[in-house]
């Protein structure tokens, strides 16, 4: 099993923004978001930028594959690109609406070796990748969450550094064009190391962590699991997902208070709570074991896909013995990384 879409973006993007019936559906889950910005800044260093950086985002995943190793190198010839709330919010630049919009022309990046991003399916990604293209560079793509079949495609021509040699294998789906060089995740490395001593299981909350946002599986589907799961285990709370923002979201949240579901104060971090996690395939779930917490997997019919996921990941379902912490390389994948984009190939 592989990617739906391993190599046409635009035909991901048509699946991404869907037509129809399903585009009314997308619009109503958009409406109350803040709107996308296709405004570029690029940061540019004091000396003359070797390496650029595509941030399209300022979220945990994007700062821990990106983000992280790129601070390990020489920060004068590290140039940085994307929306100026990502830039600013990962402290990249203090105001970026006074840097420069992005010009592929800038005289000041014909020196640059090489591009780091998530990938080209976002805006400061695309550009970044675009751009390498062009102009023959090497691409770094590093993989920042779980893949599913509906991952969008990578970059031509790209190295893929990923978490496991399967998840590479799955995520270049037979391409010739994707070198895969398994890494580990800075995002699990981070999650073990703030691993904590346990409370006992019974001081533990039981989390439901959400997932409208997603469109692997139909909004429907995502309702009624969640629902089900919580109406069987009333003592457990739900976790909006930082994404479930839109009207659509809201509306269905009112629903199931109005039920009697328990709502969970997003406030705090996840990561600094000492709770158990239970969720359709949340990256979360995997976290919440390298804290050293109890983490399930839960769908009463799942997809063969789904099942796939779960296996590749380790994620036990509900009822089972708790998911257990992966340990996917034995130095800080940031570092190897940073090791990666200073010589071309890592230690």
């Amino acid at each position: 099993m592989g990617l739906r879409h391993p190599q046409d973006l635009e035909q991901w993007q048509r699946w991404e923004r869907p037509s129809g019936i399903r585009r009314a559906v997308a619009a109503v889950r958009r409406r109350g978001r803040p709107a996308p910005t296709s405004d570029l800044r690029i940061v540019l260093p004091d000396g003359p930028a070797r390496l650029l950086v595509a941030l399209d985002s300022a979220t945990p995943s994007s700062r821990a594959a990106v983000l992280e190793p790129a601070r390990r190198l020489d920060q004068d010839h590290v140039a940085y690109l994307g929306p100026a709330g990502a830039l600013e919010r990962t402290g990249v630049a203090a105001d970026a609406s006074t840097a420069p919009v992005w010009d592929p022309e800038d005289p000041r990046l014909h020196r640059v070796e090489r591009v780091l991003s998530i990938g080209a399916a976002l805006a400061a990604g695309h550009a970044a990748c675009t751009w390498a293209a062009a102009r023959g560079l090497d691409s770094v793509v590093v993989q920042h969450g779980l893949l599913t079949p509906w991952a969008p495609p990578l970059p031509a021509d790209t190295t893929l550094l990923s978490f496991t040699a399967e998840d590479g294998a799955f995520w270049a789906s037979g391409r010739r064009d994707i070198t895969v060089l398994p890494v580990g995740s800075q995002a699990m490395w981070e999650a073990a190391a703030s691993a904590r001593t346990p409370a006992t299981a019974g001081e533990r909350p039981l989390v439901f962590l959400g997932q409208l946002h997603g469109r692997e599986l139909p909004r429907r589907e995502i309702v009624g699991q969640t629902v089900r799961f919580l109406r069987r285990n009333p003592q457990a709370v739900y976790r909006p997902h930082p994404s479930e923002t839109d009207l659509l979201s809201r509306a269905i949240h009112a629903a199931m208070q109005r039920s009697g579901t328990r709502f969970q104060e997003t406030a705090v971090p996840l990561a600094r709570l000492q709770a158990d996690a239970v969720s359709v395939f949340s990256t979360g779930v995997l976290e919440a074991a390298q804290r050293g917490r109890r983490a399930w997997v839960h769908h009463d019919d799942p997809p063969p896909w789904l099942e796939e996921v779960w296996r590749r990941y380790g994620l036990a379902r509900w009822g089972e013995e708790p998911t257990a912490p992966v340990r996917w390389s034995d130095r800080e994948p940031a570092e190897t990384v940073a090791e990666h984009l200073r010589t071309g190939e890592p230690r």
